[in-house]
């Protein structure tokens, strides 16, 4: 009779971690969480985040489990009571577990709000897994922090996923956070081993770590691969087998390339690469090698033998070949190399074989470009004298002499200023006294005094610039001064344009109107202030000691 299977688990399910000592790699936090649970001061929300396969959905239900446990053991599930069975079989109805990325609307989240408030049917809280929570929707999100700040008291709600940054900075503060590393590469190969020993399958330690490589520190993915190559070769692994099952490059395959690329040896390049090419080896697989090599010839440049993960035959010929090359070069080749785009699964592969022609242009170029300067400098040695003398006849040393000349002159007109300088001087400050009263104008362009608008009042004064803290009002008209008289005459209205104007002028000041029914003394006080030699010489620090009239 023929064993039914059906209701085998695929390997990683089997080894899923079922207590907080079994996790691998994820010392910090199942030490925090455990101590949470041993001294019942854990909080109502929690967020997982780190890359795949490396125990966030797990953690998340021991910790559930270790929750509800009738008989906690030093905040670690008993496993034998009926609560920690049901979590472990996945029949825990107080254990809700929901995919944001398939339920990842607003009433998906009203549902969950809506079952929070019923108490739990048989454990002590009712928790809520929410795994990739990256995938809610933006009002789905906002629908959710009403529950995650206050949720009641008999619910904890775990928010797991990949891509942190794409949660809103406001779930992300209301939860604890955990941040889950990569599993590092001797934690992974020891669990790799101790799962053959206890599957009963065959293999090398060189093997699982060419596993322990590929899977960048999933564990998730390591025990994928380990069942699928124990699969196909009948539970016996070795390096051969595991390298040709994931289609790996041999390393010295890749350093040779390297070596060539470096050396411009075009065709070992090509050689060697279709050369892998014919065994089946992707080309998107094949420049991730090349790049891999040269990083690792980098790395023994600057003395970090011990970042790479190697074998020694490997590390010995790649001292060997970075001893040969400068560490810009390198780094020049790898930068180049890792910006070419290739196409996966092409054939013929020419987007590799041009991304590598790319390479060997650019160190051509570089070469050349170093040839044409060197004669250059050559030349400019050997003729230092006359070039040394057309230069002291050429325009530059003129123009420097011109502006040193210049800056005098500058300082003789600072001292003794013409009048066609104060002038100017004039202009540049009537400008920016002009600039301050429209200034002034905008912002009185919405007050409004018994009769008309201030703003536009005010524009019609002519050369509006304080003397003595006082600023004269001078209108054209006679109409506009008997208007701008009857608007004063209310106190609040002179109050509001002299603060306004001190506050813009910066200094405290008061107005004063000009009647058009001055005497002629006055219209010639005030011709003579607005003389612009004069207002300069004023505006210098000057005073008006005696006035005569032209004869």
């Amino acid at each position: 009779m023929v064993e039914n299977n059906t209701n085998k688990k695929v390997l990683y399910l089997r080894w899923r971690p079922q207590s907080f000592n079994e996790l691998i790699g994820q010392e910090h936090v199942s030490t925090t969480l455990k101590n949470a649970v041993m001294n019942k001061n854990w909080s109502h929300a929690y967020l997982f985040s780190g890359p795949r396969g490396v125990g966030k959905t797990s953690t998340a239900r021991i910790l559930a489990k270790a929750l509800n446990c009738q008989n906690s053991i030093q905040g670690e599930p008993c496993e034998k009571c009926s609560i920690c069975k049901s979590v472990t079989t996945g029949n825990m109805i107080d254990l809700i577990e929901i995919d944001a990325a398939s339920h990842r609307k607003i009433e998906d989240i009203r549902d969950l709000k809506d079952s929070a408030q019923y108490l739990p049917n048989s454990g002590k809280y009712k928790v809520y897994i929410i795994d990739e929570a990256h995938g809610l929707t933006k009002f789905a999100a906002e629908a959710l922090l009403k529950l995650l700040e206050e949720p009641p008291s008999q619910v904890v709600i775990i928010l797991a996923t990949t891509e942190i940054q794409s949660l809103p900075p406001t779930i992300v503060s209301r939860c604890q956070r955990f941040d889950f590393r990569r599993i590092a590469d001797n934690d992974l190969t020891k669990h790799l081993i101790k799962i053959c020993e206890t599957e009963k399958i065959s293999a090398t330690k060189k093997s699982l770590e060419l596993i322990t490589k590929v899977s960048t520190g999933s564990l998730r993915d390591a025990e994928n691969i380990l069942e699928q190559i124990s699969v196909q070769f009948n539970s016996n692994l070795t390096e051969e087998n595991v390298s040709s099952s994931l289609g790996l490059i041999d390393e010295t395959i890749s350093l040779e390339i390297a070596f060539s690329l470096l050396s411009k040896d075009t065709s070992s390049v090509f050689k060697n690469t279709h050369s892998l090419i014919d065994l089946g080896i992707d080309p998107l697989e094949i420049q991730k090698q090349i790049i891999n090599s040269l990083r690792e010839l980098a790395l023994i440049k600057i003395g970090e033998i011990n970042i790479i993960n190697q074998s020694e035959n490997i590390i010995k010929k790649s001292i060997d070949i970075s001893a040969k090359f400068s560490l810009n070069k390198i780094v020049e080749i790898t930068n180049v190399f890792s910006k070419q785009e290739v196409i996966s699964g092409e054939y013929p592969p020419i987007s590799l074989e041009m991304a590598l022609i790319t390479v060997i242009i650019k160190q051509e170029n570089s070469i050349n470009q170093k040839t044409t300067v060197t004669p250059t400098s050559i030349n400019q040695k050997t003729t230092v004298a006359p070039t040394t003398k057309t230069i002291n006849k050429s325009i530059p040393e003129k123009q420097s002499f011109q502006v040193i000349s210049s800056s005098k002159k500058e300082l003789e007109t600072q001292k003794n200023p013409s009048e066609a300088t104060l002038v100017k001087q004039k202009t540049r400050n009537a400008f920016t006294a002009d600039e301050r009263w429209i200034k002034v104008c905008e912002k009185l362009k919405r007050s409004r005094g018994k009769k008309y608008t201030l703003g536009s009042l005010l524009r019609n004064v002519q050369n509006p610039l304080p003397k003595n803290s006082i600023l004269t009002l001078k209108f054209q008209s006679k109409t506009l001064t008997e208007n701008m008289i009857e608007e004063i005459k209310n106190q609040q209205v002179k109050k509001l344009i002299e603060s306004t104007v001190s506050e813009v002028y910066n200094e405290n000041i008061t107005i004063k109107i000009l009647s058009n029914n001055s005497s002629d003394n006055n219209e010639s006080e005030t011709k003579i202030e607005d003389n612009p030699i004069v207002r300069m010489a004023i505006s210098m620090g000057g005073k008006i000691i005696n006035k005569k009239e032209d004869k």
